[in-house]
């Protein structure tokens, strides 16, 4: 049984203080924390991923008066070296003087991963009438691995194409739908065909994409 050390209210004296950042869940606003005590580190690598995921947690102990609002669960923290913190569980302490978060970080192993983007498209009618996309840049820099699956023969636009389809494992819980693409590090663009959304909070979004060899993909805003 693990004896975790009395933290005091005010932090301003204890050792290893950094600075975070905080998103509430639902809320991208960022939230800047002077005063953040991390502390009960410990990582595993995840068994289905065969060592290329691992996944940390730790607690948090942050004054109630700098951070001003409750912590729901799926908030984030962001440490000072740009590590992402899924609150997975919220206590008030100090008598009521310290919010302690339990949190769950999920990184992909080094050497598999790359940064990539997601775009998202306006829909508007051309001049024949037909609708099309016009695709501009949603979030960028975020890290995934991307792992091919299998090559098949389809139709697409009436002539036969090669798809080859992949599987992409994207280190945050990212809310994709029909109006999003992936594009890779190299320019290589993804069709997303299915999501599979974190089954538990801190855990990747898996999506399941298509490459399809010289698309169509419409104009770049």
């Amino acid at each position: 049984m693990t004896i975790e050390p009395d933290v005091a209210s005010d932090l301003t004296f204890a050792d290893g203080i950094e600075s975070v950042t905080f998103r509430q869940a639902g809320d991208p606003t960022p939230m800047t924390i002077g005063q953040a005590l991390r502390r009960g580190e410990q990582s595993r690598d995840r068994a289905a991923t065969l060592g290329q995921q691992t996944e940390t947690e730790a607690v948090w102990h942050i004054p109630v008066s700098l951070l001003g609002v409750e912590p729901r669960l799926g908030a984030e923290l962001i440490d000072s070296a740009g590590v992402r913190w899924v609150v997975v569980a919220v206590q008030r302490q100090a008598f009521g003087k310290r919010w302690r978060l339990t949190t769950r970080s999920t990184s992909l192993a080094d050497g598999v991963n790359q940064r990539i983007t997601i775009q998202q498209a306006t829909w508007k009618a051309g001049r024949s009438g037909d609708v099309q996309a016009t695709w501009h840049d949603w979030r960028c820099g975020i890290v995934a691995r991307i792992q091919a699956r299998q090559t098949s023969v389809g139709v697409e636009n009436a002539r036969q194409e090669d798809r080859t389809l992949f599987t992409v494992l994207i280190e945050e819980d990212v809310r994709l739908g029909s109006e999003h693409r992936i594009v890779d590090a190299q320019g290589v663009v993804y069709r997303i065909e299915r999501v599979e959304h974190a089954g538990r909070l801190g855990e990747p979004t898996v999506v399941h994409v298509c490459r399809i060899d010289a698309p169509d993909n419409g104009p770049v805003s």
